[in-house]
């Protein structure tokens, strides 16, 4: 009897770390985070902004004055070590002109200048890709790798 009891205890303490974990983790990752460093300029890189019910924004570079796709949103789900996304809206730069920018960019100060955002709702388009926890390499910023690129905290 005592036996049956401990094993009981003993499950129930490792469901329970099991899950504690689950919650850290989903703590862990909310934000916004930028791909390669946490420092933002005049613009972002690519980032992920992970919110409440397991919702995600993923935003290309500002620093292409060419993206017509300004915003991919859904909803993420962590596990074992990949993250699945599934797409439920994109949102994009509709019209507008194109023309040779005063600022450079990373398309040789060609930029879309004007135009219309639209946001379209998408088939829920699921995606998998690798994914890790990980600490900067002097060890004082968490970070996380999505397919080997990794994202710093940049806002709360």
């Amino acid at each position: 009897m005592k036996s049956t009891l401990l094993s009981i205890f003993f499950f129930f303490i490792s469901i329970s770390s099991f899950c504690q974990t689950s919650v850290e983790e989903k703590n862990a990752i909310k934000g916004t985070w930028q791909v390669g460093t946490n420092e933002v300029s005049s613009a972002y890189h690519d980032t992920y902004a992970f919110i409440e019910n397991n919702k995600f924004e993923f935003t290309p570079t500002g620093y292409n004055g060419l993206n017509r796709i300004i915003k991919i949103s859904g909803t993420y789900k962590i596990e074992d070590n990949q993250i699945i996304f599934n797409v439920q809206t994109i949102t994009e730069l509709i019209g507008g002109k194109i023309e040779r920018s005063m600022i450079t960019t990373l398309s040789d100060s060609w930029a879309i200048d004007g135009g219309k955002l639209v946001t379209k709702k998408v088939n829920g388009t699921k995606q998998k890709a690798t994914f890790n926890f990980c600490k900067s390499e002097d060890g004082k910023q968490n970070c996380f790798e999505i397919d080997n690129r990794r994202y710093f905290k940049v806002t709360e």
